[in-house]
């Protein structure tokens, strides 16, 4: 019974795999550091390391928290994804050494109130993130289900790569996407902000101003055809997902008939009164969008 205590005492402080390249390789040891779980590594058929995951944060055991990593044919990190790994402002260093890194998805970093206002959590706010700056091929970054914040939605705008970015439910404001306007790489953005009024379709001053922008997912809120035709006016949008956000169909396809180079869709209001059944989420709206209009959805979800 010693022995095998003895044991899994020593596979805790067992050093991470080696990958092959020693600066990403060290960068994963400290990743791995953070963590209490046993390493999964896949192969090919070569025996080449594609790819290592782990599990259990070691000051939160009792969490699904997991992070990953995929390498490319050389042996190069090009994915990195976690979920409810708690990486603070710090930590982004890590993922620095990375070259060759083109995608950074880290699913509910840090702690999601919707209660909460800009710098609830300093440490977790994306503020870090401005140390990926020198990387030249990250075009694709998630950070949502988090605590993002302003500060963060700042530093995203100076990465010089990042083409496609996913940040919804989030802490930010429509004075922190205002930032985004300062993006020359950001082609494609997906919103979606609970139906919190402090980031809602009065953001799309400043989204209207990002240059390259193209492709947009903004639900979870309220729009209008006055609201969008505005904003479709000033972009050069080829396509927008407005999910289940609270707009009439007539007023969909009235968008649909004037912008007929964008591709736009809709969940429908049935989706959205389907979603603001739940009550937590309709007192959330309730705060800031007129009564008739959710009640038309609620009545349409039925």
């Amino acid at each position: 019974m010693k022995l095998i205590i003895t044991l899994l005492i020593l596979c805790q402080f067992l050093p991470a795999v080696e990958l092959p390249h020693p600066a990403e390789s060290a960068a994963w040891q400290k990743i791995a550091a953070r963590f209490s779980g046993e390493e999964k590594v896949k192969k090919d058929a070569k025996g080449k390391i594609t790819g290592v995951s782990i599990s259990k944060l070691k000051n939160s055991p009792k969490s699904s928290a997991t992070c990953s990593v995929k390498l490319d044919s050389k042996g190069h990190v090009t994915t990195v994804s976690s979920n409810k790994a708690a990486f603070t402002n710090d930590e982004y260093k890590y993922f620095a050494a990375f070259s060759k890194l083109k995608n950074l998805s880290l699913w509910h970093n840090g702690k999601y109130n919707l209660s909460a206002k800009p710098g609830t959590y300093p440490d977790h706010d994306g503020a870090g993130i401005i140390h990926l700056k020198n990387l030249q091929n990250l075009t694709i970054i998630n950070l949502a289900g988090g605590s993002l914040d302003d500060k963060g939605l700042e530093a995203l705008s100076q990465l010089p790569k990042l083409e496609r970015l996913g940040i919804w439910h989030i802490h930010a404001s429509n004075e922190g996407l205002k930032h985004l306007m300062n993006s020359k790489s950001i082609k494609g953005l997906r919103l979606g902000p609970n139906w919190m009024k402090k980031q809602n379709h009065e953001s799309l001053q400043y989204l209207a101003k990002i240059p390259k922008l193209d492709s947009l997912s903004f639900g979870e809120t309220l729009m209008s055809y006055d609201i969008l035709q505005s904003f479709l006016s000033q972009t050069k949008l080829k396509s927008l997902d407005l999910g289940n956000s609270l707009i009439s169909a007539e007023d969909v396809k009235k968008l649909q008939a004037e912008f007929k180079g964008v591709k736009i869709k809709s969940a429908g209001l049935a989706a959205t009164g389907k979603y603001l059944k739940k009550v937590w989420i309709r007192k959330i709206a309730a705060e800031w969008i007129p009564k008739e209009k959710i009640d038309a959805a609620l009545a349409a979800a039925k």
